[in-house]
């Protein structure tokens, strides 16, 4: 993963469940999430659960909200067990 953001786009499911995720906390505003590094580990999950792993469309979409570099969202993506950066098979 790079410091700048991919061409890869979220799927429709994916943005919502971001947007989902951070605007109870947020806002629907991009702005008003800056060094809100903490919504990581939230956003992640809520993409996640919603598609069963996380696309780079997803963590270009988690990193343009949470004003965060794609690289840190890609370290937090993949330090963890519990998230996919590939497609999962149906379980």
């Amino acid at each position: 993963m790079d410091l700048r953001l991919s061409s890869a786009e979220p799927t429709v499911a994916e943005r919502d469940a971001v947007d989902a995720a951070l605007s109870g906390v947020l806002g629907p505003s991009s702005d008003a999430a800056r060094g809100h590094r903490h919504l990581l580990l939230p956003a992640l999950h809520a993409v996640s659960d919603a598609v069963g792993w996380i696309s780079p469309g997803a963590l270009n979409h988690i990193a343009r909200r949470l004003s965060v570099p794609p690289a840190e969202v890609y370290g937090v993506a993949t330090f963890y067990a519990m998230f996919s950066t590939e497609p999962r098979a149906p379980r």
